[in-house]
């Protein structure tokens, strides 16, 4: 999460779509009163706030900031979800906490509300963020918000390399890949995504 006074906007971070590699990149360009929820452990700074709870909810963020909110350009990012619970996966098995799991079953067990980014930047159902940029576009989409950007998605990279290089269709098979239609249906109706996107 990042609320820059500095620029007037403000980053609803959301999982698994290169949030933390924009908020380490913004880092260099925020004033001395923003605020930016790092992490110690992705190595990426905090600014004016402690590192938990760097993925408040647009709900809590218009809460605790309303007059922000009002004024300021808000956006976020979102991905395929097929991909998004891929990455989660991978994530979740090189941070040791489902080791013993494959991807079948942690899938069929999974708490996809914990992934579910389209809860991150909506209220009651309703996209409140100006713009929600998508990720498998997001080194051009980023070039049109009012936020400052000078190709740093090009050379920065923040909790890459944990997963396998293959599509992520080649981890489904039927079943799966209809836990994530029948879950997901809110941001594959926006963003008109299709379970073979990009093969």
């Amino acid at each position: 999460m990042i609320i820059s006074h500095k620029h007037k906007f403000i980053f609803v971070k959301t999982f698994k779509t290169a949030g933390s590699s924009v908020e380490k990149y913004l880092y260099d360009y925020l004033g001395p009163s923003d605020i930016l929820r790092g992490s110690e452990h992705d190595n990426t700074p905090s600014l004016n706030a402690a590192s938990k709870g760097r993925h408040k909810t647009a709900h809590e963020i218009k809460l605790k900031y309303p007059k922000e909110w009002n004024s300021y350009f808000k956006f976020s990012i979102d991905r395929n979800p097929w991909d998004v619970a891929v990455s989660w996966f991978y994530w979740m098995k090189h941070a040791g906490r489902i080791q013993d799991y494959t991807f079948d079953d942690w899938l069929k067990q999974a708490n996809y509300d914990g992934f579910k980014n389209w809860n991150r930047y909506t209220i009651d159902n309703k996209v409140v963020v100006d713009k929600v940029l998508k990720y498998e576009n997001l080194k051009d989409e980023i070039k049109t918000i009012p936020i400052p950007y000078n190709g740093e998605l090009e050379t920065v990279f923040v909790k890459s390399g944990y997963r396998k290089d293959h599509h992520y269709s080649d981890m489904y098979n039927n079943e799966t890949s209809k836990i994530i239609k029948d879950n997901f249906p809110e941001v594959i109706k926006m963003f008109e995504y299709n379970f073979l996107d990009n093969i």
